[in-house]
Parts: structure tokens; sequence; C-alpha cells
């Protein structure tokens, strides 16, 4: 019978643990960008931050 991890399955087992993390950290560095002022420049029409479609994909994300 099979016991636990072994052999390649190690590889992908370690990545399974560590994503979370990672995906952790990257949320957490990019909040600023959630900012009221971040927010305000790149909704504000005519600055030059502006683009139509960067707050849906702000949402979106």
């Amino acid at each position: 019978m099979l016991k636990g991890f072994g052999g390649w399955l190690i590889i992908p087992a370690i990545s399974i643990v560590i994503a979370p993390f990672s995906m952790l950290s990257d949320l957490v560095q990019s909040l600023n960008i959630y900012g009221m002022d971040q927010w305000i420049s790149f909704s504000t029409v005519g600055n030059t931050l502006y683009h139509p479609y960067r707050i849906p994909l702000l949402l979106f994300e």
C-alpha cells in the first residue's frame, strides 16, 4: 500500500504549500493601488494615469 508523498510528488506538494503564502505576499504588496489617492487619480478623466479600462481591470483582479 502507498504511504505519503515520495519521489517527484514532493515538488508539487511543496509548491501547493508555498503558493498561498506567495499569493498573500503579492496581495499585501499591491494594496496601495486600491488606496483612495490612487483610485481618484486612476478614475479622473484627463489625468495622466486615467485609462477607461483601468478601473474595470483593477476591480476584476
